[in-house]
């Protein structure tokens, strides 16, 4: 839901979104020293330096800014009276972000939009399918990625503990008030982006008859035709490389068509969402009543 709210924000007139979408400034406690090598690589692969020298010509969709003056650079091509905003995940599940928002500017607004948790652990699970980190079923993937060490964020997957959401939203509530946070659900925006759009637009307060185009961004679920693709995507120099370079080029959806398919779900996935499902049922109640919000249809 993030990588969708990025680009609607982005395009609104009196929005500047950071073109980093995930700089992951206010996540102090990831240790970069933790990162699974893949993701190191992928770091190492994308030339943050140059990307600021460049003048940020582009989007970058991740990265992991530590420097004050680089995090505030992000914002400086923003227009006069423009709100500013980014869209890092890991904010949420940090248990250090919050505290560091506020004191970046307590006045902050903060959205939070979640996705009903198995479906959720389902489509990471395929996404890590996509990007050649696993090869495993999804039971399979769940199980290791559970007994894993060391845990946390970009150093695992975490399957299971992402979606484990009301300790993640509460720390929002016990630090901002509850005026200056707005909890969406992914359904919202599929079902009525309209609404939802118009009712997050009053929330930053900016004009709400603001209608975005849908542009060619979704992060639809699809997998590596074959294991010699995974392999090959297992190149995090190779996937950045050959993202940038097919960015804007009209041969993408070829080539993309010709790497992917879409995933077949079949009765052994049915079966983990559910223990998922049985596994995050009071995590869920409880997020339920702090919300304000019926989840009964993420237990079904």
């Amino acid at each position: 839901g993030t990588t969708a709210l990025y680009h609607y924000l982005r395009q609104h007139p009196d929005i500047y979104m950071s073109p980093i979408k995930e700089p992951n400034f206010f996540s102090t406690d990831i240790i970069l020293e933790n990162l699974r090598q893949s993701v190191k690589n992928r770091i190492k692969a994308e030339n943050i330096d140059q990307f600021f020298k460049d003048g940020m010509k582009r989007v970058i969709h991740r990265a992991y800014i530590r420097n004050k003056e680089q995090y505030l650079q992000l914002f400086s091509q923003a227009g006069s009276g423009q709100v500013k905003g980014e869209a890092s995940p890991s904010y949420l599940y940090s248990e250090t972000a919050a505290q560091e928002i506020f004191k970046f500017n307590e006045n902050s607004k903060i959205i939070i939009i979640l996705r009903e948790p198995s479906g959720r652990a389902y489509s990471h699970y395929l996404m890590d399918l996509k990007l050649g980190f696993t090869q495993d079923s999804f039971k399979v993937a769940l199980e290791k990625d559970r007994t894993t060490t060391p845990k946390g964020w970009g150093a695992s997957s975490l399957y299971l503990e992402l979606g484990q959401y009301y300790n993640q939203v509460k720390r929002y509530f016990d630090t901002f008030p509850p005026n200056n946070i707005l909890v969406l659900l992914q359904k919202d925006l599929y079902q009525d982006k309209s609404a939802t759009l118009k009712k997050l637009f009053d929330f930053l307060g900016v004009s709400n008859d603001f209608i975005p185009h849908e542009a060619d961004f979704k992060n639809e679920s699809t997998v590596p035709k074959n294991k010699m693709i995974s392999h090959l995507l297992k190149s995090d120099f190779i996937r950045v490389k050959a993202r940038n370079f097919l960015e804007h080029s009209p041969l993408k959806k070829l080539i993309l068509h010709l790497l992917y398919k879409k995933p077949e779900s079949n009765k052994s996935d049915e079966e983990t969402k559910k223990e998922i499902k049985n596994l995050l049922k009071d995590d869920v109640l409880r997020l339920s009543k702090l919300i304000n919000r019926n989840l009964d249809e993420w237990l079904k």
